[in-house]
């Protein structure tokens, strides 16, 4: 079985796996992964609020 990819919260693509970083990030608006994995591992409800609130966040802070 293959491992599906996150998708980006902002632009809902998958995102990308990359060894620089050691993070999964979107191709196509450079989010990180960070907010995603929360919303994987946590509950979902409860982690996609957690997720797009970190997300806004993150590109607030302009990262």
């Amino acid at each position: 079985m293959s491992a599906v990819p996150p998708k980006c919260l902002h632009c809902k693509r998958d995102l990308r796996y990359d060894l620089a970083h050691l993070r999964y990030r979107c191709p196509a608006c450079d989010a990180s992964d960070a907010p995603a994995d929360i919303w994987r591992t946590g509950g979902k409800a409860l982690g996609r609020q957690v997720a797009r609130l970190l997300h806004q966040v993150e590109q607030w802070l302009g990262k």
